[in-house]
């Protein structure tokens, strides 16, 4: 509206040449008759370290998300047919306390062996596989007993 509002006062004090030109289009003025030559980003930004980003971009949802539900890494260890050969480590990071709550940590443990033993053994030679049923059971057991989503990542070592 008030692109619109500037144009009529241009033309209202008899400026040779009015545009409207919405936010992102680029307006060439001089040399010759104006006109629109590119479009270019137009929006909010946000400084991540040294660098302006979108500010509605992935790394800013993410990170959003990690801040109101916390984040999860397990890393295991299993043989080529899919055993564990270690206990998972797991570290969570603003989730819950692990002194005042140790029992969440070890049913934590116990959701990853359940995942796992629960895949036919077929499955449990692909990494793939493995990674997003330790995954989708471990954000089943935080939620169930924090309720929290966190971002979880699955590290996966084959020894």
């Amino acid at each position: 509206r008030h692109l619109r509002a500037h144009a009529a006062l241009a033309d209202a004090c008899q400026v040779p040449e009015v545009h409207v030109a919405p936010n992102g289009t680029l307006l060439r003025l001089a040399p010759g008759p104006a006109m629109v030559i590119d479009e270019v980003f137009a929006g909010k930004l946000a400084l991540d370290g040294k660098r302006l980003i979108p500010l509605g971009s992935g790394v800013i949802r993410e990170r959003h998300n990690m801040m109101q539900n916390g984040a999860a890494v397990v890393t295991l260890a299993l043989d080529r047919d899919g055993e564990m050969q270690a206990d998972p480590q797991i570290t969570t990071h603003g989730v819950f306390d692990k002194l005042a709550d140790p029992a969440i940590a070890d049913r934590l443990i116990e959701a990853v062996y359940d995942a796992i033993e629960d895949m036919p053994a077929r499955a449990r030679r692909s990494d793939d596989a493995i990674r997003e049923a330790v995954r989708i059971g471990l954000r089943r057991c935080l939620r169930t007993l924090c309720g929290k989503r966190p971002k979880t990542e699955i590290h996966l070592v084959r020894v």
